[in-house]
This record gives C-alpha cells, sequence and structure tokens, in this order.
C-alpha cells in the first residue's frame, strides 16, 4: 500500500494500534512498509534501509545518480520497493522491459546460452537453482541474488518449454 499523507493538516502520528510513525525521522520524505514481519508499527527506510550518507529525497531521487551507493540508477525507490515487496519490474522475458542496460544483457546471455542446450542440461541447471531456493541459506542471500536466481529460473523454464513444444512438432 502506498499512500501520500500530509502531516501538516493532521495525518496520522500514530500507528492504528498505538506507537508514533515518527513521520520526518531521518529526513524527508518518509518511507515505511508493513507486513506480518513489522506490525502495525512498520520499518521505516530512513533508520531501517538507508543506503547512502545523502539526504532522503537525494537518495531516493534523481540526485543519487552517479553515487557509488546508488549503482547507476536514478535513485534507490525503485530497488527499495522491489525489495520490500519481493518482486521486480524488470521483465524476465524478451525483450526484458524495465530492465537495467547490464540487467539485459546477463538475461540475454542466459537465453542464448540455454537455447543451445539440450533439455537435461536445462534440467540440471534448474534443479540447482530450485535447490538454492530451498536452501536453509536462501534467507540470506543478497535480495539482487534472489531476484537473479528467479529471473534465471524464469528464462531457461520459457526456452525449455519453447524446445519441447519444437521438438513435439518435429515428430
Amino acid at each position: 500500500m502506498f499512500g501520500d499523507i500530509n502531516l501538516s493538516k493532521g495525518g496520522p502520528g500514530n500507528s492504528p494500534k498505538g506507537g508514533d510513525h515518527q513521520a520526518g525521522a531521518g529526513g524527508w520524505p518518509t518511507f515505511k512498509y508493513f507486513n506480518k514481519k513489522t506490525g502495525f508499527s512498520g520499518s521505516h527506510y530512513a533508520t531501517d534501509d538507508k543506503k547512502t550518507q545523502l539526504p532522503m529525497c537525494d537518495e531516493t531521487g534523481p540526485n543519487c545518480s552517479g553515487h557509488d551507493d546508488c549503482k547507476g540508477q536514478s535513485g534507490l525507490m525503485q530497488s527499495y520497493i522491489e525489495e520490500k515487496a519481493k518482486t521486480s519490474l524488470c521483465s524476465s522475458k524478451p525483450p526484458f522491459k524495465g530492465c537495467a542496460p547490464a540487467d539485459k544483457e546477463k538475461m540475454k546471455d542466459v537465453l542464448k546460452k540455454y537455447a543451445k542446450k539440450k533439455v537435461e542440461s536445462m534440467d540440471a541447471k534448474l534443479d540447482k537453482l530450485y535447490g538454492a531456493e530451498k536452501s536453509k541459506n536462501y534467507v540470506r542471500f543478497p535480495e539482487e541474488d534472489k531476484i537473479w536466481i528467479r529471473q534465471q529460473i524464469e528464462i531457461i523454464e520459457m526456452v525449455k518449454e519453447a524446445k519441447i513444444e519444437k521438438e513435439a512438432k518435429d515428430l
């Protein structure tokens, strides 16, 4: 859920179950997310997830571009949303809409590599990737690694399905 609350007009200072939302703590804008783990109190971007020493408005906005921690992005807002929502706006299907150029190249490489492989080889790689997702250490993986594993699975599954369909038609 996303909201734009004008606190100068007496927006929510407390959570529904009590507790201060600390709007403005750590700088403006204030970002919080809520889930089962955080409960009604939520988690503050500024205190729990801030990546740089830049002001909040710069870190999450276009002024972050070029800063080492921003990884060439035009702000960290999108990566923050993707991390907390456990999703990606980068499509793992060609033409890889929403992906950074470097990510597009990585996915194109996986696509090209597995288009040349046999189904058995794809199954072996998929077993490794699914195994990584099920491992006890998976929760410790950086979020970008989890997303990369998921993207590889989706690409290889897509190539495998197309190859199986083609082989069936050729019979």
